[in-house]
């Protein structure tokens, strides 16, 4: 029998609130988020997470996966809470298919500015089944599932790097200081400000205090502002099918 192996990636979006407000041991680190497997099921059979650093320097935090599938097939399950808070929501315990630790020792230590783990193993066992959702007779389609997780540590998703002048909408240029700004983010990010107002996507950085923007900034960002990482945290999984 032949195996058939994929990758999926999530990258829950954090306020720019909650980036830089360090989080609490058993603190919601974001609620559910949502990803698609092709019909039929698949088996998890790893994590990679990949963990932004704080303010130019690694950091490493256990964290808890938890997966659920789509109520009814088609909506998110109920609310795990409010993030930077308690996990206390309701309304998706029927919902859940399994869950997964990160350890710290998961993480390898060579990278200067960010850290990534490798998990194999999964609290259910080695590897658990995310089951096929329930259609109409002659769907092919993709079934919707959730992650959602509890920090197991203090993770904090600041930068230090903040707007040196004022940025008015449509600016395409950002100058920066404090931090330098190779050292937090990458041509591709998502930035906000430390409010949350919508920057934009990195389309290059050309030094250690000039972001150049995709396109010009969707919101006014104030002098001094903080800017973050709206994704600094990157779960790939592992499926086999």
């Amino acid at each position: 029998m032949n195996s058939k192996y994929f990758n999926i990636t999530v990258k829950p979006d954090i306020t720019g609130q909650n980036a830089v407000t360090a989080y609490a041991d058993d603190d919601l680190l974001f609620d559910w988020t949502e990803f698609s497997l092709p019909k039929g099921g698949a088996r998890l059979i790893g994590v990679t997470t990949i963990m932004r650093g704080t303010n130019g320097v690694r950091q490493e935090h256990a964290l808890d996966l938890y997966f659920a599938k789509a109520e009814h097939g088609d909506s998110a399950p109920g609310t795990l809470g409010t993030s930077n808070s308690s996990a206390g929501g309701q309304g998706y315990f029927n919902n859940l298919l399994g869950c997964l630790n990160v350890p710290v020792t998961d993480f390898r230590d060579g990278i200067d500015y960010m850290s990534v783990a490798h998990t194999n193993n999964v609290a259910t066992g080695p590897g658990f089944v995310m089951d096929d959702v329930t259609h109409p007779e002659g769907y092919t389609g993709f079934n919707k599932y959730y992650l959602g997780v509890i920090s197991k540590g203090t993770p904090d998703f600041g930068t230090g790097v903040l707007a040196d002048d004022a940025v008015s909408v449509n600016d395409t240029g950002l100058t920066v200081k404090t931090v330098d700004a190779r050292k937090v983010f990458d041509v591709g990010d998502v930035l906000v400000d430390n409010g949350n107002a919508a920057i934009g996507t990195i389309k290059s950085i050309t030094s250690a205090t000039n972001i150049i923007l995709e396109s010009g900034a969707a919101e006014a960002v104030a002098a001094d502002d903080e800017i973050v990482n709206k994704n600094p945290v990157t779960f790939i999984l592992h499926f086999e099918k």
